[in-house]
């Protein structure tokens, strides 16, 4: 039993002593070589086209705002706005709320959303602060 535990022992330390000489090598003469990604670039290219996308979608809204009265309502849309308490009837949207729930949602939601899709609790809860004139 004594010879059991003595070669398992050495023979544990030989492979822990492997491990790190494998790893210090691979690290020294593979590390330079590999080039990490920069993800910089691209993320200032998104953020560059979500301003774009915005700013073409601010353009189309008047200066006046788009009266909720005149948009096409869902059934689900309807819900929300009575449970958040918006009378449809005299509520305006404008510039500033639209420019802030695209940067609360993102371009793509705020476009989907003035289509008819109706949004989660949780983007509701985000747009609210959005939704004060």
């Amino acid at each position: 039993m004594r010879k059991f535990l003595l070669f398992s022992g050495v023979f544990l330390l030989g492979a822990v002593a492997a491990v790190i000489i494998v790893f210090f090598l691979v690290s020294r003469y593979m590390g330079p070589s590999v080039q990490k990604p920069s993800f910089a670039t691209s993320t200032e290219a998104v953020k560059a086209g979500v301003k774009a996308a915005a700013s073409s979608t601010l353009n189309k809204v008047p200066d006046s705002g788009i009266p909720l009265s005149k948009l096409k309502l869902s059934d689900q849309q309807k819900v929300v706005v009575k449970t958040v308490g918006i009378n449809p009837d005299s509520f305006v949207i404008t510039k500033a709320m639209l420019a802030c729930a695209i940067d609360k949602i993102g371009q793509d939601r705020v476009t989907a959303i003035t289509g008819g899709d109706s949004p989660s609790a949780l983007e509701t809860a985000k747009l609210l602060p959005c939704l004060k004139p």
